[in-house]
């Protein structure tokens, strides 16, 4: 007699919510959504973020907030979705590492290397809301082999009127690349 492998109801359950994301009904991806934010459950995260990009605002602010009530396990994956997604979908990605908070900012940071200007100045305003929390990864950023990186930290940095940031700030004047020591006009 062979023993069938046991089926868990809870992970049939599971799936079914997952697969109920992408129903033709709104109502019914709303409840999916609603419910898996209440499990904390990280599977649930890559298709709540693909869910971001939902055709009804509804449903997209359902699961903009299920994701931070998932919290920090949605931060690699919330960066990695950063790399490929439609611009709309980068806006609300950052919004949600705002609302995580300080363990976001070297996401946040990293994020500037693969980007547009435009999400890198939605990127930078979100930094500057952290106030002097992200002041030590911006000027560790300036030393980052990326000049997008360096170029943005410095930029943010300049913003920040910081004492402890215009020794980095200068010594990024004599970076290689130009728009890294176009940040002379921060230091004020």
């Amino acid at each position: 007699m062979h023993d069938k492998q046991a089926v868990n109801p809870k992970e049939i359950y599971f799936q079914s919510l997952i697969e109920n994301l992408k129903n033709e009904d709104w109502e019914i991806r709303t409840a999916a959504t609603e419910t898996l934010s209440k499990s904390g459950d990280s599977r649930a995260v890559e298709p709540l973020i693909e869910c971001l990009n939902d055709e009804y605002s509804y449903m997209r602010v359902l699961a903009a907030k299920a994701l931070l009530t998932i919290g920090l396990p949605t931060l690699s994956f919330l960066n990695d979705a950063l790399k490929n997604k439609p611009q709309e979908v980068k806006f609300k990605i950052i919004q949600i590492l705002q609302e995580i908070g300080i363990p976001a900012i070297p996401f946040l940071i990293a994020a500037f290397k693969s980007q547009n200007d435009a999400v890198c100045a939605k990127i930078m305003t979100v930094l500057l809301t952290f106030g002097e929390s992200a002041v030590p990864s911006l000027i560790e950023a300036l030393k980052d082999n990326n000049a997008n990186i360096r170029s943005f930290s410095a930029s943010t940095l300049g913003w920040k009127d910081n004492l402890k940031a215009v020794e980095p700030l200068i010594q990024a004047l004599s970076d290689e690349n130009s728009e890294v020591r176009a940040c002379r006009t921060c230091i004020g």
